[in-house]
């Protein structure tokens, strides 16, 4: 053997023999499959499906993409949960997965201790709406008349526990509102009731809403989010209207089983951005008021802890913990 190809030989057994560079190496060498744990057609499902085409064309492995729908995303979580923790099956989900972790006491699993936080795919606002002839202008408006009645203002939402209902629970302990919860099932439902004048006011996503309030059917109040939302750009953020501390953002991410390998989380958070980024991506979550997202796998664990955090002190002050 020359001094050249021991020398060779010597990196290449080196190279092996860091931790997981076999399996940075050799990954993906089979097909993949995302498990959406909501029904075909939904936006958690479109960006799963989006992703797949990209990861497909990054890797060229198979990606399929596999529904699993069930008690609110649980049964596909659950399933996830339970697979070798390789990096061939990944979940995409969006924010009920948090809320469901800090509203319920029963899961067949915990969200932190048996996934892993892989990458967030976008973020988007809530709204919180009135009918257009409402005398109700502003949020200041809002609570002002909310607590000059008997039983408050009341404000729909998409389900009682859902993203939606919780920003509405969280304006009422941040400013002292006085509102009272009625739980729809599905987005449509609210809105045909708020734009009937059936229901006083409801917290929405702003693609849904967003043809009624430049017809002057509806009327935005503000946005849950931090900052502003890009195609509703003059809806001021609670925040900036008096209500100190108040964010809530509604997501969709992907996570893996437990112990997925930091070498693995982090190439798939990597094409993730990636994908996410791309102008037909980009271009179309932007269109319905999304924000691609360029955070690690570390920082979304980071907001998936405080998420979970945040909304169980929510849950059990508005006594919807069960």
């Amino acid at each position: 053997m020359t001094s050249k190809t021991k020398l060779i030989s010597a990196c290449l057994a080196v190279c092996a023999a860091l931790p997981g560079a076999a399996a940075f190496a050799a990954y993906p060498e089979k097909p993949i499959t995302l498990i959406v744990p909501f029904p075909p057609g939904g936006l958690t499902d479109i960006i799963g499906r989006r992703f797949a085409q990209d990861l497909e064309q990054k890797t060229g492995q198979t990606v399929l993409v596999e529904n699993r729908a069930g008690a609110s995303g649980q049964l596909g979580a659950q399933y996830v949960a339970r697979q070798p923790a390789d990096g061939y099956t990944l979940l995409v989900t969006a924010t009920h997965f948090a809320l469901t972790q800090a509203v319920r006491k029963d899961l067949p699993y915990n969200a932190l201790k048996d996934f892993t936080p892989i990458a967030m795919f976008v973020t988007a606002p809530n709204m919180l709406v009135v009918d257009g002839k409402s005398p109700i202008n502003t949020l200041t408006d809002y609570i002002a008349a909310s607590k000059t009645r008997d039983g408050g203002i009341s404000f729909g939402s998409s389900g009682t526990g859902g993203a939606t209902h919780m920003s509405g629970e969280l304006l009422k302990l941040l400013s002292g509102a006085d509102m009272t919860h009625v739980s729809y099932k599905g987005m449509m439902p609210q809105l045909n009731d708020l734009v009937g004048g059936q229901l006083e006011s409801g917290f929405v996503d702003p693609s849904s809403v967003k043809q009624y309030l430049e017809a002057g059917r509806l009327k935005a109040l503000g946005v849950t989010t931090s900052k502003r939302v890009s195609i509703l750009p003059n809806i001021p953020t609670f925040a900036e209207q008096g209500v100190t501390g108040y964010e809530a953002q509604s997501w969709i991410a992907m996570l893996g089983p437990a112990g997925l390998p930091a070498d693995v989380t982090n190439a798939l958070n990597k094409w993730a951005v990636e994908s996410m980024h791309s102008p037909r991506n980009k271009e179309y979550m932007e269109g319905f008021g999304n924000e691609v997202s360029s955070i690690s796998a570390d920082e979304f664990r980071q907001v998936l802890e405080r998420e979970i955090t945040t909304w169980t002190k929510v849950a059990e002050k508005a006594g919807i913990r069960d």
